[in-house]
């Protein structure tokens, strides 16, 4: 079609049969069809291009009222210290880690602590992959960002085991997954999420500072 979205009719899934008929004996074959391109929407589990057309990340999230609307989790998974910012600074967004990740980083400059991707985890975050040429705007989630890739971790890790590190499910160490929740519950607490195949490990995890 002209229009691939233009019309909710278009088959974007179907067959398309072929039939031959020579001197009264006919044959006739059945091929598969699947419209995939161009696409201007989201689906769990796609893979999202830089602009050299490299993977850069794997879509874990659709807003369901805007398909065009998604979360990305970037392709690698690395361990950093979270950074020392302060025992009465917090960041306790569950849900806009974009948000707690800017206040971080701002808090970072203010005081001149010096941190970077390589001694913090929310630098890390923020300052992945953006350089001319690939992408800005990375963050350290919020932690029920963290729960939402929990939703959909079968179709995110198959993805991710193509092209990055999948999220650790199996070793109560390596898969707890900081998030940028930190709050003030009788001092400063860590929200971490672990994905844990043992149902009594997965889910929230609360941190005492350290």
């Amino acid at each position: 079609p002209n229009d691939f979205f233009g019309s909710t009719t278009i088959n974007r899934k179907g067959n398309i049969k072929l039939k031959a008929e020579r001197n009264g004996t006919s044959a006739e074959i059945t091929l598969p069809y699947t419209l995939t391109a161009p696409k201007t929407y989201y689906e769990v589990g796609d893979v999202v291009y830089d602009a050299a057309y490299k993977p850069m990340g794997i879509v874990f999230w659709v807003n369901p009222a805007n398909i065009k609307e998604a979360k990305i989790i970037a392709l690698e998974n690395v361990t950093r210290k979270f950074g020392p910012v302060g025992t009465t600074f917090f960041t306790p967004d569950y849900n806009d880690g974009y948000g707690n990740t800017l206040a971080l980083v701002a808090r970072n400059k203010t005081l001149n602590r010096g941190l970077t991707a390589a001694t913090s985890a929310f630098m890390y975050a923020y300052e992945y992959k953006a350089s001319a040429g690939t992408t800005a705007g990375w963050y350290l989630p919020a932690v029920d960002e963290l729960k939402l890739a929990d939703a959909n971790l079968a179709i995110v890790n198959a993805a991710l085991a193509k092209y990055g590190t999948v999220l650790e499910t199996a070793n109560s160490a390596s898969s707890y997954h900081m998030s940028s929740t930190v709050v003030n519950q009788s001092g400063k607490k860590f929200y971490t999420y672990d994905y844990h195949t043992n149902p009594s490990f997965h889910g929230y995890y609360v941190l005492a500072e350290r």
